[in-house]
């Protein structure tokens, strides 16, 4: 707030904070105007661990998530229309190494075609079902086995 009163001012305005999946929110005009803080301890810019639109992810932190969909029973996408190649990809290597896959999602997804099991609902009217379901399963059934879990959801 201190480095940008502008942008303070402008947020206590605004009633409600609108969630946008599509990250289509609309900015004041004015962007060059937003100050960045510097790092305390290099004076250099702070930027969350985050890979933003156009950057790369490093080799090996894309060696490391083919690894754990390598070493999964299941993938499991949740609330994503998968559209991101970055992410994608790891659906389409599970698939070719017949990892079982499920998506829940409002909506279609760039992965609907692969998924073993697709739940058309909003995550937030699934997630405690999921969460039991899961636990159950991984309980009483090999997690390789997705029934248990369109057997919960379809009672949802």
């Amino acid at each position: 707030a201190q480095l940008n009163p502008d942008w303070a001012a402008h947020v206590r305005a605004t009633d409600r904070t609108e969630m946008r999946p599509d990250g289509d929110m609309e900015l004041m005009a004015n962007l060059e105007s937003f100050k960045v803080p510097d790092c305390q301890k290099c004076g250099g810019i702070l930027k969350s661990h985050v890979v933003m639109f156009g950057e790369n992810v490093r080799r090996d932190v894309v060696d490391a998530c083919y690894s754990l969909v390598d070493s999964s029973d299941t993938v499991l996408a949740l609330g994503t229309s998968l559209q991101v190649p970055s992410i994608f990809r790891f659906f389409r290597h599970a698939h070719k190494r017949g990892i079982p896959i499920a998506i829940v999602n409002l909506g279609p997804t760039r992965g609907d075609d692969l998924a073993d099991l697709k739940v058309e609902a909003r995550l937030s009217d699934v997630a405690a079902v999921l969460e039991a379901a899961v636990r159950d399963a991984h309980q009483q059934v090999p997690v390789t086995d997705a029934r248990p879990l369109g057997t919960a959801v379809q009672n949802i």
